[in-house]
């Protein structure tokens, strides 16, 4: 990954590439996906898991978080 390095008179701001910002963005939205594949395979046994109410985020579920996070995957690998 290359990148340029730049005095922007608060010190020196590193600038990437656009191409290696999308491969990171990509390899980020892989690893998520990865993660949330591995919850779904591994640790939720049960349905009733999907909807059990989180502790950290009041009103929050796995299944709310994955309903609300699906479309944008779906759309990221569809452009």
């Amino acid at each position: 990954m290359s990148a340029i390095t730049k005095e922007n008179g608060k010190g020196n701001v590193k600038e990437s590439d656009p191409n290696d910002r999308a491969e990171a963005l990509l390899d980020l939205s892989i690893s998520l996906i990865d993660q949330a594949l591995d919850i779904l395979n591994r640790h939720l046994k049960e349905d009733r898991q999907m909807t059990h109410p989180s502790k950290l985020m009041p009103g929050g579920s796995v299944g709310k978080h994955f309903r609300h996070a699906s479309p944008f995957y779906i759309f990221l690998f569809e452009i």
